[in-house]
């Protein structure tokens, strides 16, 4: 996997850091679901701007498609 950004559109950096959220903070497959998937962020080191953030299972997920309408 290549880096997705090559310079902060923000503060112009290009170091950057991966943090993960976990926890309460993790995205579930469910409104009501207790199981889910952590979150990982692609982080700008200088100005801690948030560039892109991806699941860590996105095959877990129900299509949106069908999962919208519920």
């Amino acid at each position: 996997m290549s880096i997705p950004v090559k310079q902060c559109p923000w503060c112009g950096s290009m170091a950057f850091v991966v943090g993960y959220q976990h926890q309460e903070a993790r995205i579930v497959t469910s409104p009501n679901g207790l199981f889910g998937c952590r979150v990982r962020h692609f982080i700008c080191k200088r100005c801690g701007a948030v560039l892109l953030s991806k699941i860590a299972q996105p095959e877990k997920f129900p299509d949106a498609r069908t999962a919208w309408e519920r």
